[in-house]
Order: structure tokens, then sequence, then C-alpha cells
């Protein structure tokens, strides 16, 4: 989910107290955010509808957006699919609320990313809006061509994935976001292990693991440890392969995450024929 950050003005202007509205609102925001990454997501629903009321009366186009996509994040947790879609059309809408034209990429980049799993078609489609309002540059941009590598990557093109994923990691370290260094990475790694190349994979899957552990996420923390587990598969090396299996489903059974953890005994289950 997105987090509101409040930052101080620079240039030696004095630091002005911040607006009581705003201030609620951004506590509204932390309580969406705590009851999220704990799996209260009832909590988390009501929580970040407070807070998108409260940016909507401010007419805080940057607070709206980033409320929205939390709440289309939230709705996607609670299987809720078309409701992850709707809650971020208005955003795509013309006229009312004065929407960024990165607003704009961000919410189409997120339906495309939630249509991925349903239609690559369709999330070919809007991942050519969002590139659209993107231009020539835009806060998404990493973002876009990871997905548009995932894209390529499922229509077995692999060479021009990799390509897009090594621009992506680029543009993610310049930037310093970490977490997004890490799904490029694990992006890496997923193009390396079909191309059987199993110690690129892991060494690609491991350094994604180490950034995701310091950012506390567990749902790609399990990703890393499958990936790395695949690739001991690949190389036939059972038991390392079934530590790390093991290892993604503790992670999963204690995140909540029971169809993780069923798929982790899939692969354990592969392994041991």
């Amino acid at each position: 989910m997105a987090v509101l950050s409040l930052t101080a003005c620079g240039g030696g202007e004095p630091i002005r107290p911040t607006p009581a509205l705003v201030e609620e609102a951004y506590q509204w925001n932390q309580r969406a955010e705590s009851a999220y990454r704990r799996g209260d997501l009832d909590v988390a629903l009501d929580a970040s509808r407070h807070a998108l009321d409260l940016y909507r009366s401010l007419e805080d186009s940057d607070g709206v957006a980033r409320e929205l996509a939390n709440l289309s994040s939230i709705h996607l947790a609670r299987g809720e699919t078309d409701q992850a879609v709707a809650v971020l059309t208005p955003i795509l809408a013309q006229g009312g609320a004065p929407f960024r034209a990165g607003h704009r990429a961000e919410a189409a980049y997120r339906i495309a990313v939630i249509e991925a799993a349903r239609s690559p078609a369709r999330a070919g489609e809007w991942l050519d809006r969002a590139e659209q309002h993107c231009g020539s540059g835009c806060e998404s941009q990493g973002q876009l061509l990871n997905l548009r590598a995932r894209l390529l990557l499922a229509a077995k093109q692999p060479a021009p994935a990799l390509a897009l994923a090594r621009r992506a990691l680029g543009i993610h370290e310049k930037r310093g976001d970490r977490q997004e260094q890490a799904n490029s990475r694990r992006l890496l790694g997923d193009i390396a292990l079909g191309n059987a190349q199993p110690v690129e994979a892991r060494a690609d899957y491991q350094r994604a693991l180490e950034i995701d552990k310091d950012e506390a996420v567990p749902r790609k923390i399990f990703a890393d440890l499958m990936g790395i587990g695949m690739t001991f598969a690949a190389e036939r090396r059972r038991e390392e392969a079934a530590t790390h299996f093991r290892r993604a489903r503790d992670v999963a059974q204690a995140a909540g995450d029971r169809a993780a953890a069923a798929e982790a005994d899939r692969r354990l289950t592969e392994l041991a024929r």
C-alpha cells in the first residue's frame, strides 16, 4: 500500500504546523496501513475510507489518489477484484478532481496488474493507457517497465523482457526505491530461471529476499524463498529446495495466506515424487 509521507519545506523557510485535518487524514492513513499489514482488512478498509473522505474535503488530489490506491489494495486482499478496479476509475475519469498525469498512470498501472491475473490481453491494454499517461517519464515508469517485461515473459519473449527488467532496475536504483528494486530483482530471477540459469536466478532472488526482509513484506519474502527453492529444484538439489519451500510455507502460514501455503506444499509434494 502507498503511505503518505509528510515532508518539511526546504530553503531555510520556517516549518509551519501541519493543519489539523491534514494530520487527522494522515493518522487515519497510518491506521489503515497498520491494519493492512497485520491482516485486519475490515479495520483497514474503514480507516482508509475515513482518510479518503478527509482528503476529498480538502481537494487534496495527491491524498485522494494515494487513498484510492490503498483502497484498491485492500479490496484485492479481500478477494474483491472488481471493487479493486472500480475504486481506481475516478482517477481516470475526465473532469472532477484535478488529478495529474502521474496519478492516472499509476491508476491504469494498478488496473493492469490486477487484470494480468485474469486476462493478459486486457492487462496489455491498460498498460498501454498507463504508458500514454506517463509519457516520457513519471514516478511509475520503472513499474510500467517491470510489468511490460513480465507480460513479455509470459508471452515467451525472454530477451526483450530481460532488457526492460534491467532498465527498470536501473531506474529504481537511481531513485533509491528499495521495494521496487526487489521487484525487479525477483523478475530478473524469474527470467533467468526460465532461461535455465539457476545460479544467476538464485543470486537475484537472494538480493530480493534481503530487501524484502528489511522492508518486512511477508508475501514477497514468500515469493523470494519459493524462487530460491525453484533454482535448487532445477539443479536437482532436492534437500536445499525442500528447505526453502518449507521456509516459504512457514512464512505463508504465519501470515495467514492459505493459498500460498498450499502452493509451497504442492512444490514439496512434487519434490518427493
